[in-house]
């Protein structure tokens, strides 16, 4: 046996459904993108959480005896950044962005689509590649290895929002995640040969 559909639930839906509808044109309506738009320079600073996983760590090509290691270092990063957007249409905007961490050396390049939520409040997708250059300094039992630099560069992805505080000034909070991909480490000090991978 068939349940009927009720027509005064299915008319009750429909008019919640179109009401809801016209709140959300009308709210991307008033917001303007453009707002957003133009050159920027951006100051930033955060908390920054990083896991390096240490593997396979050789001396002269035998196992050391170091079992593999997960290392996380915490720190207070700062970047500079520079950026320019435009507006696509009322509500949606693209955006580009160079970022300088001058702390650790890292810099990126990213892409930023966003949706003008209202007249002083954005949100933003964030899409790039990190690249970062660091000496390595590694412990062996009894001494201690030079290190070299080691080069890391892999893909960014984040999200974010703006809130404009006047017409030239904003604020924004982010959350970034970088994955850098495996690097082969190897080291040489006299007649002993490090080799690993980060």
């Amino acid at each position: 046996m068939k349940k009927q559909i009720d027509l005064k639930k299915l008319e009750k839906i429909r008019k919640i459904t179109l009401i809801t509808s016209l709140l959300v044109i009308g709210t991307a309506a008033s917001a303007q993108s453009s707002r957003f738009a133009g050159l920027s320079l951006e100051a930033a600073t955060g908390y920054q959480e990083m896991t390096i996983k240490v593997q396979d760590v050789k001396i002269n090509n035998r196992h050391s005896g170091r079992a593999d290691q997960d290392q996380r270092l915490t720190g207070v990063p700062f970047a500079v950044n520079i950026g320019y957007s435009v507006a696509l249409t009322e509500t949606i905007g693209l955006g580009a962005r160079f970022e300088y961490n001058p702390q650790s050396g890292r810099v990126a390049v990213s892409t930023l689509p966003s949706l003008a939520l209202t007249q002083s409040l954005q949100a933003y997708g964030k899409l790039g590649w990190a690249y970062m250059a660091s000496a390595v300094d590694s412990p062996v039992p009894g001494s201690m290895i030079d290190g070299q630099t080691a080069y890391f560069n892999g893909p960014l992805v984040g999200i974010g929002a703006k809130l404009l505080l006047t017409d030239n000034v904003y604020v924004f909070a982010e959350l970034t995640y970088y994955k850098y991909a495996d690097l082969t480490l190897a080291s040489q000090k006299g007649a002993l040969n490090l080799s690993g991978r980060v």
